[in-house]
């Protein structure tokens, strides 16, 4: 599939401990169907921390330059699960 402007990314972001190589090395991230799950073993912190400091974006590309963005962060992602067809 082309690179379409209105072609929707999906993105898993975390921020505050969730951003942290340390606790993200400990969780197994995926993405499928519009939304992102999260597996562990054990948790690296608590439940809830990884709950509410951890999200899946839905952004609509304005235009293929912007598109093309969002692929370079996706190629430069160790956490990143590209979408079929990205």
């Amino acid at each position: 599939m082309g690179l379409h402007p209105g072609y929707p990314a999906y993105l898993a972001l975390g921020w505050q401990q969730m951003s942290d190589s340390a606790v993200i090395d400990h969780i197994e991230v995926s993405q499928a169907n519009r939304f992102y799950f999260w597996s562990v073993r054990r948790l690296p912190i608590p439940r809830r921390a990884i709950e509410i400091e951890s999200a899946d974006m839905h952004l609509i590309p304005a235009d293929v330059g912007t598109r093309r963005s969002r692929c370079a962060v996706a190629r430069n992602s160790e956490r990143f699960s590209h979408p079929p067809g990205s």
